[in-house]
């Protein structure tokens, strides 16, 4: 669905090294948390955090509690 199509866009992105908003990067997150798709975010959460994103504590802790 879309959420899918939305992670693919993202980890596109990631690997060119284009950086995304940090905003548009949580409102992923938190649809991903939120239809229980965790295991869908926590890749790209990991790698966003490894690039330096600075991603808010409770939305992290919601995509972990997802997984």
């Amino acid at each position: 669905g879309d959420l899918d199509t939305a992670a693919r866009l993202i980890s596109d992105a990631q690997d060119r090294s284009r950086s995304l908003s940090r905003e548009s990067l949580e409102l992923f997150f938190l649809q991903a948390a939120r239809r229980g798709r965790g295991e869908l975010a926590k890749p790209i959460l990991e790698e966003a955090q490894r690039a330096g994103v600075l991603i808010s504590e409770r939305i992290v802790n919601s995509v972990h509690r997802a997984c």
